[in-house]
């Protein structure tokens, strides 16, 4: 029981890892792809500016930068994103690994309690059998000895008998 206790917890332990494994993949695609899509809309508005030359080039450069500061705040707002979401994700899997742990010890306890008790009852009922066959032994080698004692009794009240009959013929 206790190893199967021990696989399935070992068991539930690599699903959490690989489920924390694939979310980690599932980020890394989020954000690389976001990069990529981030980096593909920049050219594609800076090829719109520098196509559309009539602004200023002051208004241009505003423009552009007020762009590139949105791109960096989303691409800030993403990563804080992705690495608040790895750490409630790796706390949720401690605090299921500690628990499973928690209850893994709880079923040993109890198995171990259970083991001893039968131990104890095991030692009982053998204390029990053995003071009963002492008692049997005791009974037969008291019934020996007065079978004995009465024979000898029987054959000694025979011998006096044969006497005394010895006597008054002779």
């Amino acid at each position: 029981r206790t190893r199967e206790a021990g696989d399935k917890t070992a068991a539930l332990m690599a699903k959490k890892f690989r489920a924390a494994r694939e979310s980690d993949l599932v980020a890394h695609c989020v954000a690389t792809w976001s990069r990529h899509a981030r980096e593909e809309r920049n050219k594609a508005e800076l090829a719109k500016l520098k196509e559309t030359r009539s602004t200023t080039n002051e208004q241009a450069a505003e423009l552009m930068a007020d762009r590139f500061r949105a791109a960096a705040e989303a691409d800030l707002v993403l990563r804080c994103t992705m690495a608040w979401f790895r750490i409630a994700l790796a706390e949720r899997s401690a605090k299921a690994a500690e628990e499973s742990q928690k209850q893994y010890a709880k079923k040993l306890q109890k198995l171990q309690m259970l083991s001893r008790e039968k131990g104890g009852q095991t030692a009982e009922t053998t204390a029990n059998m053995f003071q009963l066959m002492k008692r049997q032994q005791l009974g037969m080698r008291c019934i020996a000895l007065w079978s004995k004692l009465a024979r000898e009794e029987n054959n000694k009240r025979d011998i006096a008998q044969l006497r005394t009959q010895a006597r008054e013929k002779g």
